[in-house]
C-alpha cells in the first residue's frame, strides 16, 4: 500500500533528526523535524561537493542518525509534551482524509516533481544538475534544493515514483504539521486545551476555510512545507 511505504519511509529519513534531537536532550517532533532537515542539508552538501548520487545522501543521513545515537545514552532527557499522541491521531485521520482530495499534479507540482526526480535518477549531483535550463543558473528560490532532496530520498526508500511523493507526502505530514502546531501552543500556554486551540485554528484556518483541504493538500511542496 502507497499510504504505508512512504509513511514507513518518512520515518526513516526524519529517523536521524529523532536520534539527534534525543542526543540533544530534546523531545520533541519539531525538534526531530528541524535536525532531520539539518542533517540532510548537511548529506546533500557533501553528495554536491563530490559529486555523489542520492544513495550517498541516504548512507550520510544514516550515519548521523547512528552517530546521534551513540551520544544518546549519556544525554539527558528534556520535557514531553503531554498528549502528542492524541494530536497525533488526529492528524492521522487528517491524513487519510487529505489523500482522498489530493487531486492531480499541477502548477508549481510539476516544477518541483521534476527536481526531485532528477535529483532521484542522476547519478553524479551536482546544484547545477537540476536547473530547468541546461545553461540556466541557480534558481533564486531554491538555490539548494533541500525539500526536493527530502521528497527523492523519500520516493527512493519507499521504492515509489516521485510524482506519487509530490501528490501524496501531505497525507503523512498532516500529523507533523498539527504536532508543531501543538507543541508550539503548549510551549507558549503551558496547557493543553490553549495549545489543542492552536491546532483547532490552524486547521481550521488553512484546511476547513479554503474547502477540499486547502493548502494541507500542498504540504509536500516547498512553498507550503
Amino acid at each position: 500500500m502507497t499510504l504505508l511505504r512512504l509513511a514507513l519511509a518518512t520515518a526513516v529519513v526524519l529517523a536521524p533528526g529523532w536520534t539527534v534531537a534525543r542526543a540533544l536532550g530534546v523531545c520533541s517532533f519539531s525538534a526531530t523535524l528541524a535536525w532531520a532537515l539539518a542533517a540532510l542539508f548537511g548529506a546533500l552538501a557533501v553528495t554536491f561537493l563530490v559529486g555523489g548520487s542520492l544513495a550517498l545522501t541516504l548512507v550520510l543521513l544514516l550515519l548521523t542518525g547512528v552517530v546521534a545515537l551513540v551520544v544518546d545514552r549519556r544525554a539527558p532527557r528534556g520535557e514531553s509534551v503531554p498528549g502528542r499522541w492524541w494530536i497525533f491521531g488526529a492528524g492521522a485521520v487528517l491524513g487519510v482524509l487529505l489523500w482522498h482530495v489530493a487531486g492531480e499534479i499541477g502548477g508549481d507540482g510539476l516544477f518541483h516533481l521534476a527536481r526531485a526526480r532528477k535529483l532521484d535518477a542522476f547519478d553524479e549531483l551536482s546544484l547545477d544538475s537540476v536547473n530547468e535550463f541546461a545553461d540556466g543558473g541557480l534558481h533564486p528560490g531554491y538555490a539548494f534544493p533541500l525539500w526536493h532532496g527530502f521528497l527523492a530520498l523519500v520516493a527512493r526508500v519507499a521504492f515509489v515514483d516521485p510524482a506519487d511523493v509530490v501528490l501524496h507526502e501531505a497525507s503523512i505530514l498532516a500529523p507533523i504539521a498539527l504536532l508543531v502546531s501543538y507543541e508550539a501552543g503548549w510551549a507558549l500556554f503551558r496547557r493543553v486545551g490553549p495549545a489543542v486551540a492552536v491546532v483547532c485554528a490552524q486547521v481550521g484556518i488553512t484546511a476547513l476555510a479554503p474547502d477540499g483541504g486547502g493548502a494541507y493538500t500542498a504540504l509536500g511542496l516547498p512553498a507550503t512545507a
